[in-house]
């Protein structure tokens, strides 16, 4: 206190402490007019160390003292809410300068200074009543105008120049978030302030949401706020495009005829099925979750509730439209990024599309070229090729296979020299996976064993009626015709699901549900009718299982079919009986004639039966025929065949 007012009533001797105007307490300084024997060259701003009232003496014409206008009353804590600065760095206040020479206790050395004494009479400065928020921005912009600075000026060159330790405290502070008023308030007045609307009439009014005209060069507040953030998100939506398409991703598959250089890419039939989708969901949900949210911005509107409850849609699902949106899009940004697309086109292609649709579609980037298309279906079968050999010739595992001949009608719609309509008649086969078979069964040298003991030769029709258990046979069909009243009776729906569970509880081999896993094999052009033809035919089937007259497994393997093939088989294997070789003899084949082809033949045995008359009108009410009549419906082709 002594150092203070010896310093204030040396700098001005002659004027009463009284006319000394305090300070604003609040970052802004307001003088009063020097004395007549002190000019302002004499004093010195601070500018080292900011402070609320402090200000430094010239050192060339005064002694280095550091002293205030006036005392301010003594503080201690911080300012009032209502006050305080939201961007200054809250803190305690005192009334010494920081600049002010400090005095050490443990020193004798430095003598104090002798007090002067203040003029009597005089009346303490009395603390003004804080600012309005009104009257602080009118100093602030007082004081930029004074500096021959445009608010613009202001905001811009504050992050450019040289920062003092406050200035870069109050930034932070702002930039951070950390005050009361954020960013995103300005902001938002800046939109919605009425200074910043752009008449219609202006040429400025083409550039709200500009994608042409950069946003560093648009004027009005708006129009650059709109343009940024629309530049802002396209090089964001395309950051995000570029990011998902990458090799790691899962969205790229090989189909060229080298193996790809990154393992995992090559088509594979693992990358087609329930998983798909949902695999480039993930990868949409991850690397593009700005681009996924425009889209579904764009693609559903606001729920639609009834009685409060929101109404679930049901058409079109929005997740699906815009996870094959999103997928077209990036294969166009790159070809390789062709999962989906190939997916689809495999769907195309397996549904018989015409080319001309399947190039349209090509065209704009829902699916790969037809080209394309049939490279990978190449490349899936000689992978499931290989993956059927590989099965079929393990030792350890057991299947089936079925036989069957194929037709198809080739008619040729315009005739010219040449060209003419010919059935193509071939063989298919399919090969299915048995896992829970006991391999032990098919060994060929126990049958043969069992063949030398000729134990048929003393079984009689009731030890093959024995083997039947008629008490589960009666127990079954009964519980068929149940399920044949519960299903075509309304009133009896209730007592489905009891039928349902005595099948299943009743049952002696109950087969596990399951999905079973089926290898199609590719066809052959011979027909089953010839019996040298279904020889070559049969061969070839059993190549592609990985059994060769050089290689093959010594056990059965069971070959399905229905009546004709079963028959042929048989046929074929009495031909052969007389190779020495199981191979050549077809030994190694267990004919077998498919369920539903037994089935099939015993639906057409219970119609010749019950038909009733064919030439006339059928008056029986007990037949078939009656009931097919009443309903409009003709006499079967081959009942009576």
């Amino acid at each position: 206190m002594a150092d203070f007012r010896t310093g204030l009533q040396w700098a001005e001797t002659s004027t009463p402490l009284s006319v000394q105007q305090p300070l604003s307490p609040y970052n802004w300084a307001v003088p009063s007019a020097p004395h007549a024997t002190t000019s302002w060259n004499d004093i010195e701003r601070p500018i080292t160390e900011p402070h609320f009232y402090n200000f430094r003496l010239n050192p060339k014409k005064s002694p280095p003292r550091v002293f205030s206008y006036s005392l301010p009353q003594k503080r201690s804590g911080s300012l009032a809410a209502s006050q305080a600065d939201e961007n200054v760095a809250p803190g305690s206040f005192s009334s010494s300068p920081p600049l002010a020479p400090r005095t050490s206790q443990g020193s004798a050395k430095r003598s104090k200074p002798n007090p002067i004494p203040l003029q009597t009479g005089t009346t303490p400065a009395k603390r003004k009543s804080p600012r309005t928020d009104a009257q602080k921005i009118d100093i602030i912009l007082t004081s930029i105008q004074d500096q021959g600075w445009s608010l613009s000026c202001f905001l811009y060159n504050g992050a450019e120049i040289h920062r003092s330790s406050t200035h870069a405290q109050m930034v932070s502070i702002f930039l951070a978030g950390r005050g009361k008023k954020t960013v995103a308030n300005v902001i938002t007045e800046w939109m919605s302030h009425p200074d910043g609307r752009i008449p219609t009439t202006s040429p400025n009014s083409d550039l709200m949401y500009s994608t042409t005209v950069l946003f560093t060069d648009i004027g009005p507040v708006r129009a650059a706020l709109t343009t940024f953030s629309t530049q802002t998100i396209g090089k964001k939506v395309a950051d995000e495009a570029e990011s998902a398409v990458k090799l790691g991703n899962g969205l790229h598959v090989h189909i060229g005829k080298k193996p790809s250089k990154h393992p995992g890419t090559d088509v594979c039939h693992d990358d087609f099925g329930e998983s798909t989708i949902p695999r480039v969901q993930s990868v949409i949900e991850k690397d593009q979750a700005v681009t996924l949210y425009l889209f579904k911005n764009i693609a559903m509107r606001k729920p639609r509730t009834r009685g409060g409850v929101v109404i679930e849609r049901r058409s079109r699902p929005a997740d699906s439209v815009i996870t094959h949106a999103i997928a077209s899009l990036n294969f166009c940004r790159t070809p390789q990024a062709n999962l989906l697309p190939l997916m689809r086109g495999i769907l195309y292609f397996g549904s018989s599309a015409p080319v001309e649709l399947m190039n349209y579609n090509s065209r704009i980037g829902t699916m790969s070229a037809p080209t394309t298309i049939r490279r990978a279906l190449i490349k899936l079968s000689q992978e499931e090729g290989r993956v059927t050999a590989d099965h079929g010739r393990d030792p350890m595992t057991a299947g089936f296979l079925f036989v069957d001949n194929t037709q198809n009608y080739a008619r040729q719609r315009e005739q010219r020299m040449g060209r003419e309509t010919v059935m193509n008649v071939g063989m298919s086969g399919l090969w299915f996976e048995a896992p829970d078979v006991d391999v032990e069964v098919f060994d060929l040298a126990a049958k043969r064993a069992l063949i030398a003991k000729n134990l048929r030769k003393d079984v009689t029709v009731d030890d093959l009626l024995g083997f039947l258990d008629q008490q589960d046979a009666d127990l079954t069909g009964t519980l068929h015709v149940l399920d044949v009243l519960v299903r075509c009776t309304p009133s009896l729906k209730p007592l489905r699901k009891e039928i349902s569970m005595r099948f299943s509880a009743t049952a002696k081999l109950l087969v596990p549900s399951g999905q079973a896993i089926v290898h199609p094999l590719a066809c052959s052009g011979r027909k089953e009718t010839i019996p040298t033809e279904l020889k070559d035919g049969m061969c070839d089937f059993l190549e592609q299982i990985g059994q060769t007259p050089e290689s093959f497994l010594k056990r059965k393997l069971p070959v399905g079919g229905d009546g004709l093939t079963f028959a042929m088989l048989l046929q074929l294997q009495t031909y052969l009986q007389f190779h020495d070789d199981a191979f050549k003899s077809f030994e190694i084949l267990e004919p077998q004639l498919q369920v539903w082809h037994t089935k099939w033949t015993d639906v057409i045995r219970i119609f010749q039966t019950h038909w009733g008359r064919v030439t006339g009108k059928n008056t029986n009410p007990a037949s078939l025929g009656f009931s097919a009549a009443k309903i409009g419906r003709a006499a079967p082709s081959n009942v009576f065949a």
